[in-house]
């Protein structure tokens, strides 16, 4: 089992799921929201996975390089910096790029990329072709300053049902129709909260909507939603 960051950063973690809870809670926002708010936190920093055939190993390098393309050209406006970012992480979690993967058929999927800093994780839901999916799920640390990363990886079948469910959330969002960035004066993301990432694909068509932490809205109930399908146990390995 790979052992993550120390008590120190776990705590630093904790104390900031925390305050984000307590502001959250004064801002009115719902409960089920704010606990999804803390276990994506959790997931970030936690120890083990439920299914003990979980994938982990080492990746080489901090900064992920990849002959994949994961994003259209200029999709993030001018902050080529913020596409950079992205990428290297989804390298980092050896995730497929959903931008050339529209091109090559039939296919629907989404992916959930969630960063924090150096810390980063994946839900990607494969829709097939029996209406049921399955959603793969990934997490990466990278260490600053040091040449490995730890990578987890998993995947569970989600059953006909959920997959509508995830869908109808999808079509209350608009998702296909949100603009990839909220238009505001000043761009935040990184030291400020958590960016969550949502990709789309079907019938050759690629989305993808970039929030930062977002709050009680139809785009963050479909996010949750995913997170709510992971097999991650935040318990296990503590």
């Amino acid at each position: 089992m790979p052992q993550f960051p120390g008590t120190a950063l776990i705590g630093t973690v904790c104390d900031r799921t925390r305050q984000s809870i307590f502001r959250e809670r004064e801002a009115g926002c719902s409960m089920r929201h704010t606990l999804a708010v803390a276990v994506a936190f959790g997931l970030l920093v936690s120890c083990g996975y439920a299914r003990p055939q979980a994938e982990s190993g080492q990746t080489k390098g901090v900064a992920q390089e990849t002959a994949q393309q994961y994003f259209p050209p200029g999709v993030f406006g001018q902050d080529a910096y913020k596409e950079h970012w992205y990428a290297s992480l989804l390298a980092a979690m050896r995730e497929p790029s959903l931008f050339e993967t529209a091109r090559k058929g039939e296919i629907t999927e989404y992916r959930l990329l969630m960063g924090l800093n150096g810390r980063a994780l994946s839900f990607r839901l494969e829709l097939l072709v029996d209406g049921t999916g399955e959603l793969a799920v990934a997490r990466v640390i990278l260490h600053s300053g040091k040449p490995d990363s730890v990578l987890v990886k998993d995947r569970v079948p989600v059953s006909a049902e959920r997959v509508h469910e995830f869908q109808t959330l999808l079509q209350k969002a608009d998702f296909w129709k949100s603009d990839t960035e909220e238009k505001r004066g000043k761009v935040r993301y990184g030291m400020d909260g958590t960016q969550w990432v949502l990709e789309g694909v079907r019938n050759r068509e690629y989305h993808v909507v970039d929030r930062l932490s977002p709050k009680d809205s139809d785009f963050a109930r479909a996010c949750i939603f995913l997170m709510t399908l992971t097999p991650m146990n935040l318990e296990e390995g503590k």
